[in-house]
């Protein structure tokens, strides 16, 4: 669980279990285990010398513990809102020109207003066929995720289903479920 900032929650909870195991640790070793006795004098009560130690060791553990959370507590990373390269599938900028694993050209055709959903920027025709153009669909899922960076992918999806089953629609039918596996695989 990320509360913010990339902070792990195991390190937070650190943190607490490290303050109670400390303030028991000095409680404990603040304790008085001396009685006065019959005649007159402070004397050790070896009952109250054990429950001193137990105390001890027990706010010892627990300040270890806390320890142990905060060091061993990831710092989750940041979420990136990277796109797959449409050539070899690897995550770039959106920004990209050229993916800097496979050194293709990103093709980027006009941007895509995620208000304005035009089914021929989606497509071209190659020797009579239509065929999915991939950078615009990467295009349309960066647009998404850059408007909505605080939505995850599902709920992207659940957002946008009924514009996106619209706008399968509207391509030509050879390449409509193309076009939702590689919306989703974009996703």
């Amino acid at each position: 669980m990320i509360v913010s900032d990339g902070v792990c929650a195991m390190r937070i909870l650190g943190w607490l279990v490290l303050l109670v195991g400390a303030v028991w640790l000095i409680v404990a070793l603040n304790m008085n285990v001396t009685v006065w006795s019959e005649s007159g004098n402070y004397v050790n009560n070896f009952g109250l010398m054990a429950e001193r130690q137990n105390h001890t060791i027990i706010g010892g553990v627990i300040l270890i513990c806390g320890v142990l959370m905060i060091a061993l507590g990831k710092k989750m990373p940041t979420p990136n809102y990277d796109v797959k390269c449409p050539f070899c599938a690897e995550y770039i900028s959106p920004d990209a020109i050229k993916c800097k694993h496979c050194g293709s050209d990103i093709k980027h055709s006009a941007k895509i207003n995620s208000d304005v959903w035009v089914a021929v920027n989606f497509y071209y025709v190659d020797d009579g066929e239509a065929k999915l153009n991939r950078g615009a669909v990467a295009d349309l899922v960066c647009e998404m995720k850059i408007k909505n960076q605080n939505y995850s992918p599902v709920k992207l999806m659940i957002k946008y289903q009924d514009k996106i089953k619209e706008l399968q629609g509207k391509l030509p039918p050879n390449i409509r479920d193309e076009f939702l596996g590689t919306y989703k695989e974009f996703m």
